[in-house]
C-alpha cells in the first residue's frame, strides 16, 4: 500500500517528523504515482493521480487558508465566530459604518491569508480604517475581549489534544497578539473546556470539511466560546506529533485491510 505526507514549506518541520514517525513517504510535492491514501498536512499542491483516499482535502484546506471565508463559512454554519465585515462592503471608512454592522472600536483589520498575526492593524479610529484599505488589509473583525485561548486539536468526532495559551513574561506584551513572538506559549489547560466548547471545535472542523484540524479557540470576558481559526497544519512538539501518529496509524491499518 502507497501512502504519502503532503506539506508545505511553511508546515514542513512537523510534516517531516510525521513522515518519520510513521516510516512512510512525505514531501513538499506528491510524485506520479497511484496512492491509496493521501494526507495533507496543511499543504493544498496539486497531486497528478487521484489519490483512494484522501485526509483533508484540497478544497477544504484552501477555504481553512483564507481567514476570512472560513470565518463566513463557519458563520453560515453556526459556528461562533467573532463579527467580520469585508472592508469593501462599508459604505463609508468611518466608525458609524462599522457600527451599523455592528463592530465597535477596537477592532481589527486584516488579509485573507496571514501566519502570527503579523498582518494586524488594530482599528481606533477612523484614520485606521482609511490606513486599512491604503495598505491592503480586506475586512474587519470584531475583537473579542479574552479570558482564555485554547489550541483544540480534533480528529474526526474527537478532541484528541487541547493546550492553553499561556503569557510567560510581560516583556513586548500586547492583548491582541497571543503567540511566541510575544511571549505566549501553549502549556497544558489550566481550566478544562467545558462540553459545550468541546462542541464548538468539532463543529468548526466539520464546518469546513476537515478530517483533522487544530482549532484556536478563545473564551470571552463574557463566558462566550469563539472560534477564531482552524489550522490545518499546526506545529507539534514531540507529545503532539506522537498524538497524531497514533491516529494516522488507525487510519492506515482500516485503509489496509
Amino acid at each position: 500500500m502507497t501512502i504519502f505526507l503532503l506539506y508545505s514549506a511553511v508546515t514542513a518541520g512537523t510534516g517531516h517528523a510525521l513522515v518519520q514517525q510513521l516510516g512512510i513517504n512525505g514531501g513538499v510535492l506528491c510524485p506520479n504515482d497511484d496512492i491509496d491514501l493521501l494526507i495533507r498536512w496543511g499543504s493544498s499542491a496539486a497531486v497528478a493521480k487521484t489519490p483512494k483516499k484522501v485526509l483533508n482535502k484540497k478544497e477544504s484546506i484552501i477555504l481553512a487558508a483564507n481567514k476570512l471565508n472560513s470565518l463566513l463559512k463557519l458563520q453560515a454554519d453556526g459556528v461562533p465566530v467573532p463579527k467580520v465585515v469585508p472592508l469593501a462592503e462599508l459604505p463609508t471608512l468611518t466608525l458609524a459604518a462599522a457600527e451599523q454592522r455592528g463592530l465597535r472600536y477596537p477592532f481589527l483589520a486584516r488579509t485573507p491569508h496571514h501566519s502570527r498575526g503579523r498582518d494586524i492593524l488594530l482599528c481606533l479610529q477612523n484614520k485606521d480604517l482609511v490606513r486599512a484599505l491604503r495598505w491592503g488589509k480586506s475586512f474587519l473583525v470584531e475583537y473579542i475581549s479574552t479570558d482564555r485561548e485554547y489550541r483544540v486539536h480534533v480528529f474526526g468526532d474527537e478532541i484528541i489534544r487541547t493546550s492553553q495559551k499561556v503569557l510567560m513574561s510581560r516583556d513586548d506584551y500586547l492583548p491582541y497578539m497571543r503567540n511566541d513572538d510575544h511571549n505566549h506559549t501553549f502549556r497544558n489547560p489550566r481550566k478544562p473546556l467545558t462540553d459545550t466548547e468541546k462542541a464548538v471545535a468539532i463543529k468548526a472542523v466539520k464546518s469546513l470539511q476537515l478530517d483533522f484540524g487544530a482549532v484556536d479557540l478563545v473564551i470571552g470576558d463574557n463566558g462566550n466560546p469563539y472560534v477564531l481559526e482552524v489550522n490545518t497544519g499546526p506545529s507539534l512538539i514531540e507529545i503532539g506529533v506522537d498524538i497524531y501518529k497514533k491516529k494516522f496509524q488507525e487510519i492506515i491499518q482500516k485503509v489496509s485491510t
